[in-house]
């Protein structure tokens, strides 16, 4: 926490500013976030798809082989997982270091395309690397960036959270109806 209050100051940000669980940017319509968290999770089903077609991914995913060998009460775990681990995700990599490195690159370069296109890379790229599969890393970074850009263009963490929730619960879903 000493950390995080540090680089707040350091950067200039205010907490509320960087965990934006606010509808103000959209005018404190949910219809609004959620249309655009469906929109935002099938975007990056596509974009995942895509690059599926450039980048094959090694059969091996060390997190589905573990959830696979949960059986009952510790699956289901899992699935209130898929709905907590998202928010916790996004205030980290969306809220707070999209925002950090976008304020750090913008006092070196100002404020512009490069500099938007540089935090939504890093933030990805850590948010990638966080998963800890390597072989999966360009996926992971895709759903970052996707994430990232619709939380730039939305101004809200509510519209990323409701589509990283969607697809990690249709993912723990999915592995629920293989053990049934």
């Amino acid at each position: 926490l000493f950390w995080v209050s540090r680089a707040f100051n350091r950067e200039g940000l205010k907490l509320r500013d960087v965990i934006s669980f606010n509808l103000k940017s959209l005018n404190g319509s949910w219809t609004k976030a959620f249309g655009l968290g469906i929109l935002t999770f099938a975007v990056g089903l596509a974009a995942e798809q895509l690059m599926g077609l450039v980048y094959t991914l090694p059969s091996s995913d060390p997190t589905a082989d573990f959830i696979k060998t949960l059986g009952g009460t510790a699956l289901y775990l899992m699935a209130a997982l898929a709905m907590i681990g998202p928010v916790m995700e996004e205030v980290i990599f969306r809220g707070f270091l999209f925002n950090v490195i976008g304020s750090s690159v913008s006092k070196k370069m100002g404020r512009g395309t490069l500099t938007t296109l540089v935090a939504v890379l890093g933030s990805a790229f850590v948010f990638g690397v966080m998963h800890m599969n390597l072989p999966a890393l360009p996926f992971y970074m895709v759903l970052g960036a996707v994430y990232a850009e619709a939380y730039r263009r939305s101004g809200s963490l509510v519209v990323p959270v409701i589509a990283h929730v969607l697809n990690n619960s249709m993912i723990v879903l999915a592995l629920i109806a293989n053990q049934a």
